[in-house]
């Protein structure tokens, strides 16, 4: 929680919880649990890491876009402290996510207001957020549709055009409450005898006519 009143090319040593391993959204990027931290894999390939595993990185800080990040360029400059149980996410409002919370793994909760490609936009309480689905392990996830009131796990990311949120797992997603489906005009009942009545009509009047007609003719 002290790195980012660092300056930028400050080099840091500090000790976190891997909350997103690499491979997950990106190749080279792990995310540290807590107070969140981006971990960026340089001119290295990344080490196995589990989800869990509390970590020892040593790196140069800097920035991706408008996101703080460690970056790392040797390989004994993260080490596995030991392996640990998955953390669990911080639970946030929308309205609560800010620039302090970027890095955090959190849970929250909104209505999906819009959907795009590849992402959705979730509103509560007058907030909104994107929520960007970047892992192929989302193509799996549960169908959303708008109206739905969602509950989501994930990282806070931060861009040049603001905060996102960014789902790792198929399970980071959870619908609570599916929208429901735009009512329909009740047809008034006994509608279907409507063409039979007319039918019938024509038929008697045709009757009652030739009647009439036949009469006539008697006369």
């Amino acid at each position: 929680d002290e790195v980012r009143g660092l300056s930028i090319g400050s080099i840091v040593r500090t000790e976190g919880v891997v909350s997103v391993k690499p491979g997950i959204l990106g190749k080279r990027i792990a995310y540290l649990a807590g107070s969140g931290m981006q971990i960026y894999f340089h001119t290295i390939d990344p080490p196995t890491l589990k989800v869990g595993d509390v970590v020892r990185v040593e790196g140069k800080l800097g920035t991706n876009g408008a996101e703080t990040r460690i970056t790392i360029s040797k390989q004994d400059k993260i080490v596995v402290l030991k392996n640990g149980e998955p953390p669990l996410p911080e639970p946030v409002a929308l309205d609560e996510i800010t620039d302090e919370t970027e890095g955090w793994f959190i849970e929250t909760k909104g209505v999906v207001a819009q959907k795009l490609k590849n992402a959705f936009v979730l509103e509560e309480d007058g907030a909104s957020m994107p929520a960007v689905l970047k892992s192929n392990a989302l193509m799996n996830s549960p169908p959303i549709g708008i109206g739905d009131t969602v509950q989501l796990r994930g990282v806070v990311s931060k861009t040049k055009s603001g905060l996102r949120l960014l789902p790792r797992f198929p399970d980071d997603l959870a619908i609570l409450e599916k929208a429901l489906p735009p009512s329909t005009p009740r047809r008034p009942r006994f509608t279907f005898l409507i063409p039979f009545a007319a039918f019938l009509a024509i038929i008697l009047s045709s009757i009652i006519i030739r009647q009439y007609y036949l009469e006539k003719m008697k006369n």
